[in-house]
C-alpha cells in the first residue's frame, strides 16, 4: 500500500477531522503561535488505531492545547 492510498483510506474513514471548526480553529492558533500538534494524518492513524481497538477510555498526557486529545475522543462515541 502506498502512503497516498494509506493516507486516501484514512481520509474515508476520519473525514469529521477537517469539518470539526474547533480543531480548525486550535490549527490556526498553534500555526500563528509556534505551538506544536500533531499532523493530520497521525491524527487519523491514530483514531483507526482507537477505532480498531474498541477503546473507551482514554488519558491523553499533553503538554500543549489538547488537540489530540479531542482527535481521540472523535475516534470513539464512547470516549472518557
Amino acid at each position: 500500500m502506498t502512503m497516498d492510498r494509506l493516507q486516501s483510506y484514512l481520509h474515508e474513514v476520519h473525514p469529521r477531522l477537517n469539518e470539526d471548526e474547533l480543531l480548525q480553529e486550535m490549527e490556526q492558533h498553534a500555526f500563528e503561535h509556534h505551538v506544536p500538534i500533531i499532523d493530520l494524518e497521525s491524527a487519523r492513524f491514530l483514531q483507526q488505531l482507537i477505532a480498531l481497538k474498541g477503546v473507551t477510555r482514554i488519558l491523553e498526557l499533553g503538554s500543549a492545547i489538547g488537540y489530540s486529545a479531542i482527535t481521540m475522543a472523535h475516534a470513539t462515541a464512547q470516549a472518557q
